[in-house]
Parts: structure tokens; C-alpha cells; sequence
């Protein structure tokens, strides 16, 4: 029951936080500054669904000049994907936004977008430990929450990229062989979405599983480069136009916003005063570097660790602050890591500080509060704090088995 009770104040404090949200978007009115939730206060609604359709209603993606290449760093499954969608839609160079205005496209839309919902919704209810109200409020809390509110509203593909990835979580170890096959293989759906999904991979290996962890790789080889020779130009011509790409999209938007150690430091930058356009070098130098060493230490311990929500917990925050481009929405990939930290996690006071970080990382209504440590603090909080507990759980691990061998030496002698 003590479990329990920290995802009882995380839900309230984030469903109150949505409900308030409502409540202000209504009264405050059509300039109401609540609305900056959303990317540019929804001023570019959908922006990622309709430009990847734009660019890839003729299956040539790649070298479509809209925007230039820096703008198309997906694998090819997503543009794929998005030429079916295309195909219910008059599409006009240069003018994107314009899909919005006709009815078909926008209907078809909005019923993909609530059955994501109610999947990501039921998926996560499924795995709830607990009876009563907090089995429905968690899930309610994580799918009304500030990242997903605003994935939704940017039309990105990683609604559809999480659900992959919550299904691999909380199934790759099933009893059931048909349902373990389809958990490696929405791994391998999901890297072929956003390629980083592929570090939860990792649990693979955490737990030994050789064989499984060998067909997810796979799964996942097909996945990525198959959908290639669907595309206009060759096969080998878009995949080396692909990895330019992605290239240029680092290059472009690498650490100045989003997730990252970095973006929380030039964010802070900025509201100090600083005037750089970009975070000065030494700024950089010293938050890639911590990255890079917090990241390392999270790896380690899921090989040292027993605890499942460790190792997921790891994974997530190193697919969120990890890569150069973390854009706000990456945010999500830490929810099916919140479920399972609920599930399992002891009462222990470090982790009553874990829940109450997660809450400015999930936190809906905009105010004075949540400008100043908003998800950038709550997530630079979270890492910090979750570093201490792998350092804790190693340290302990480490000493059991000194005093574990220290007693086997002491029969022996």
C-alpha cells in the first residue's frame, strides 16, 4: 500500500494540474497565454503530420526542397506511412498548413488520434498494480499530461512510436511466445520510427535474453531499410541522402531547446540574461560531458541491477537526454518507466523525491512556478536524483557480495 501512495500524489497533483489548465484556457479566453503549452500556441497545429506529408506524397522525401533536408531526418517507414495518409489529401508545395481547411483529412485525423489514445490509455491501465481509482487515474494523469498534450499537438509520430515502445516494455518478457514475438517487433517498429527507441534494446541484454535480443536486431534491420525500396531514387542514393539528413538536423537544432542537459542550460542562460544565440562553448563542453558520464553510469547499473524499473528507468532518460536533438516532445518515452517505478519501487525517501520531481516534468497549467522549474528542472532533477540511486543500489550490490565472499572465506580458513 506504501507503493501505492506515491501514485496516488503524483496523479492527483497532475490531473489537478490538467483540470486547472481547462479552467484557465476558458476563462482566460481566444490570447490566452495557457496556450503555450502547445509548440508556438498552436499556431502551427499538426506541424509534423503535415509536412511529412507534404514531402512524402510522392515518395520522394528525401530530395523534396521544402524546407530543406534537415527537416526530413526519419527513417523511410514514416514517410511510408505518410504517403497512405497523403492520399485522402490535395497537397500544394510550400503551403502544408493548408491540409488543416480540408474536412476528410481532418476527421480521419482526429479518429487516429483518439484510438492512439485509448490504446496508450488501456495499455498502461493494464499494468497498474493497485485497486479502485488509482487503476483509472494514473493512466489518466500520463495521457492528459503536458508531454503527451503537447506530442499530440505537434502531430509527431512518436504517439505511435511510444505505444511500440510501451508494448515492447511490458511484454517482452511475457509466458507467451506469440505475444513476446510481437513485443520485440514493435521494438523494431519503433526504431524504424525515431531510430533512439533502439537503446531499450538494452533490456535485452540486461537479462541475457541472446536470442531475442538477436531477432529484435532482426526485426529491426527489416523494419529500417526494407521500406527503402519503396522511394523514388534507389535504394543506396535516399539512404545516403537519409544519413546527411540526419546530419544536418543535429547540426540545426543540437542543444539550444528540447530535453537535453544542454537545452536546460542555455534555457536557464537565457533567463539569467545571456545574449548568445547559441549556449556559449564552455557551457556545452561541460554539460556534454556530464550527459555523456550520467548516461554511462545509467548503463552500468542496468547491468548491475535486479530491479526491473531501474533498467527502464535508465533506458528512458538516456532516450531523452542522451541524443543531440531531443526535442519537448521525447518527454513521453518516460512513461511507461513512471508505471513500473510506481509498481515497484520501494518507500524508501529518495524516491518519495523521484515522484515529486516527475511532477514539473508532467505539470499541464502554465504559471510563474512552472516557467521557473518547469520540465527542464523537473527532468535535470529527476536524472539527478535517479543517479543517486543507481550509485546506491550499486554500492549496495557490491557490498553484499564482499560480505558474501568475506563469510565464504572465513569457512575455508
Amino acid at each position: 500500500m506504501k507503493n501505492i501512495k506515491k501514485s496516488y500524489v503524483f496523479s492527483f497533483l497532475v490531473v489537478f494540474s490538467f483540470v486547472w489548465w481547462i479552467i484557465a484556457v476558458l476563462a482566460g479566453g481566444f490570447n490566452n497565454f495557457q496556450f503555450s503549452v502547445f509548440y508556438d500556441k498552436c499556431d502551427d497545429l499538426f506541424a509534423d503530420t503535415l509536412n511529412n506529408l507534404g514531402y512524402s506524397h510522392d515518395m520522394d522525401p528525401y530530395r523534396n526542397p521544402v524546407y530543406g533536408g534537415s527537416e526530413k531526418p526519419y527513417p523511410p517507414l514514416v514517410y511510408c506511412l505518410m504517403f497512405l495518409l497523403s492520399r485522402i489529401c490535395l497537397i500544394t508545395n510550400w503551403d502544408y498548413l493548408s491540409i488543416l481547411s480540408q474536412p476528410q483529412f481532418l476527421i480521419v485525423y482526429v479518429i487516429l488520434i483518439m484510438i492512439g489514445v485509448v490504446l496508450l490509455y488501456e495499455l498502461l491501465k493494464s499494468k497498474v498494480l493497485g485497486e479502485g481509482i488509482i487503476k483509472y487515474l494514473l493512466p489518466t494523469a500520463l495521457v492528459f499530461s503536458f508531454p503527451f498534450l503537447y506530442t499530440i499537438e505537434r502531430g509527431n509520430t512518436l504517439v505511435l512510436t511510444l505505444i511500440a515502445v510501451v508494448v515492447f516494455l511490458f511484454y517482452y518478457d511475457d509466458k507467451n511466445k506469440f505475444i513476446k514475438e510481437i513485443a520485440l517487433f514493435s521494438l523494431a517498429i519503433a526504431a524504424a520510427f525515431k531510430l533512439t527507441p533502439a537503446f531499450f534494446g538494452l533490456i535485452l541484454i540486461y537479462d541475457k535474453k541472446w536470442k531475442e535480443a538477436l531477432r529484435c536486431i532482426l526485426y529491426g534491420v527489416v523494419m529500417i531499410f526494407v521500406p527503402f525500396c519503396f522511394l523514388k531514387g534507389g535504394i543506396i542514393e535516399n539512404i545516403l541522402i537519409f544519413k546527411e539528413n540526419v546530419s544536418l538536423n543535429g547540426s540545426k537544432y543540437a542543444f539550444d531547446q528540447g530535453c537535453g542537459l544542454s537545452s536546460t542550460a542555455y534555457k536557464y542562460y537565457l533567463m539569467l540574461g545571456g545574449t548568445q544565440p547559441h549556449l556559449p562553448n564552455e557551457l556545452f563542453v561541460c554539460t556534454t560531458v556530464l550527459t555523456a558520464i550520467i548516461c554511462s553510469v545509467f548503463v552500468i547499473c542496468g547491468f548491475a541491477t535486479k530491479h526491473k524499473w531501474i533498467k527502464i528507468m535508465g533506458l528512458s532518460l538516456i532516450t531523452i537526454i542522451l541524443p543531440f536533438h531531443s526535442g519537448t516532445y521525447n518527454l513521453v518515452y518516460i512513461i511507461p518507466a513512471v508505471i513500473v517505478f510506481f509498481n515497484e519501487a520501494d518507500d524508501s525517501l529518495t524516491n518519495w523525491l523521484l515522484t515529486l520531481s516527475l511532477i514539473p516534468v508532467f505539470w499541464v497549467h502554465i504559471d510563474v512556478v512552472s516557467v521557473l522549474f518547469g520540465y527542464n528542472f523537473g527532468l535535470s532533477l529527476v536524472s539527478a536524483l535517479f543517479l543517486v540511486i543507481c550509485l546506491r543500489d550499486y554500492y549496495s550490490k557490491k557490498s553484499i557480495f564482499n560480505r558474501r565472499l568475506a563469510f565464504s572465506k572465513g569457512r575455508h580458513s
